[in-house]
């Protein structure tokens, strides 16, 4: 699939990141959301606990002086709101119902709305040691409320039974301020262990939002970053991909131009000699002509292989196998034995050595390697062609060495150049070389060229050990 090109572990990696770190900021800030709305509802219920219960003790001192039973009524009125919360966590210790947990906080005038939450807070972290100071104070309160409706019955009772006679007022009194007193102590220390829980609460928030947020930023800067760079690659592959395209057409359109010129060329010089015989009326000159028409056909023949083994060439898979280098030469030799001139050659042969590469391309070298030896022979000598190979820990080296009419100094970085040729009488068809270099490269091998005009040519072909690993995967 396309996607997977641009898709590698460290993209993976950074985004996940990314989604985990999003995903946990977005939980996290949840249940601090949760734990905060949880914790505001315990300060709101100890509001209402810290209000009833001076209420309370408001209507029961004031009953005292009145004797009044709707002071009374307002006083027991008032202590269910702080005795709410208390049925409300002996309900949980003793794991109640919910709904006998959400009747007693409604008692205490908390928010319908809050229950759950004063419900799920104490359950899930009343084992933590900032819960747990804030439940000792609440149970501490709790202990002194009902002390103080303790004494609000008995002074009932006895007020019931005798009015105020048999009851000393102002002990009782002493006593409900020491007890409102001992109460607000504890609704302080209470109110202290929230704000604390609310403080530590914020500052986790805090430093979690800090590490989620750098984690999200740097994993989506850095994913950003790799982007970009990715970008950068793809644009210069795309620019460098242009310029190749650019080249190869400018080489299409010279290859094209060439192609027509040199295919004609042949074919414009037999029609000019077809018009020299008809004009012709010597018969002597008659082979004179046909021999002229031969070397013309051979020339566009010529031509015309070296373009189908050009685009062969290019077609071609590396197929790497172990060669026997005589059995390569014997073949091309024997390909040549009818090529002009080869009769005139003595060729000296020594290559016992084997090599791993492509057949069919090392037979392209040697043979443009050989012919060019033969057709740039120096007839004026005794021409000789010398082709010998030696082995090596990296490979294996072929030389092609002739006497022949070697090449020209500033010629000799062009050879390689399409449609080069060089003014020499035996022109040849500028592929040639050019083939022989392409297939050098997709053998991975290398070739160097020795020359001295007028005293010969030769050339050092470098054929690597192809690595068993290498040969293994190319079979496949």
């Amino acid at each position: 699939m396309k996607w997977k090109k641009y898709v590698n572990k460290k993209s993976i990696a950074l985004l996940l990141v990314i989604v985990i770190s999003s995903l946990a900021l977005i939980f996290f800030n949840y249940y601090v959301i949760k734990i905060t709305a949880s914790i505001r509802s315990y300060i709101n219920g100890e509001s209402n606990y810290s209000k009833g219960q001076k209420d309370a003790s408001f209507y029961l001192i004031r009953y005292l002086e009145s004797e009044s039973e709707n002071d009374w009524i307002q006083y027991q009125e008032n202590m269910l709101i702080p005795f709410g919360p208390r049925d409300f966590r002996v309900a949980l210790l003793n794991d109640s119902s919910r709904a006998e947990m959400h009747r007693a906080l409604i008692q205490g005038r908390n928010n319908p709305d809050d229950t759950d939450n004063y419900i799920w807070l104490y359950k899930n972290f009343g084992q933590f040691s900032f819960m747990q100071e804030a439940v000792a104070s609440w149970t501490k309160g709790d202990h002194y409320n009902e002390k103080l409706d303790s004494i609000a019955h008995y002074a009932h009772a006895k007020i019931a039974q005798d009015g105020k006679n048999q009851l000393d007022v102002d002990l009782v009194k002493a006593e409900i301020i020491r007890i409102n007193k001992k109460l607000s102590e504890v609704e302080y220390s209470f109110s202290d262990a929230l704000s604390r829980i609310s403080r530590k609460v914020e500052g986790w928030l805090k430093l979690a939002n800090v590490i989620f947020v750098i984690l999200i930023v740097g994993g989506s800067g850095t994913y950003f970053l790799i982007l970009i760079k990715r970008l950068e690659k793809s644009e210069k592959k795309l620019i460098a991909n242009n310029t190749k395209l650019e080249d190869i057409n400018a080489a299409l359109d010279r290859f094209a131009y060439s192609v027509s010129h040199d295919l004609r060329a042949p074919i414009s010089s037999l029609k000019g000699l077809v018009e020299l015989l008809k004009l012709e009326g010597e018969q002597a000159q008659l082979p004179k002509y046909l021999n002229m028409m031969n070397d013309s056909l051979k020339r566009q023949d010529e031509y015309i292989k070296n373009i189908l083994l050009h685009a062969r060439n290019r077609r071609m898979v590396n197929d790497f196998r172990p060669i026997q280098l005589s059995v390569v030469i014997d073949e091309i030799l024997t390909d040549l034995i009818h090529y002009d001139g080869r009769d005139k050659v003595e060729i000296k042969v020594d290559v016992p050595d084997e090599v791993v590469t492509d057949e069919n391309r090392l037979k392209i070298v040697l043979s443009n390697l050989i012919s060019n030896a033969i057709k740039y022979r120096d007839d004026y000598k005794v021409p000789q062609i010398e082709i010998f190979s030696s082995a090596s820990p990296d490979g294996v080296l072929i030389t092609v060495q002739d006497n022949g009419i070697g090449i020209q100094e500033e010629y000799q970085s062009k050879i390689y150049n399409m449609f080069f040729v060089t003014n020499n009488s035996k022109k040849g068809t500028g592929l040639g070389m050019y083939i022989a270099k392409e297939a050098i490269q997709k053998m991975n091998a290398s070739i160097s060229l020795a020359s001295t005009y007028g005293s010969g040519t030769r050339f050092d072909l470098f054929i690597p050990h192809v690595l068993k690993d290498n040969l293994d995967t190319d079979d496949n």
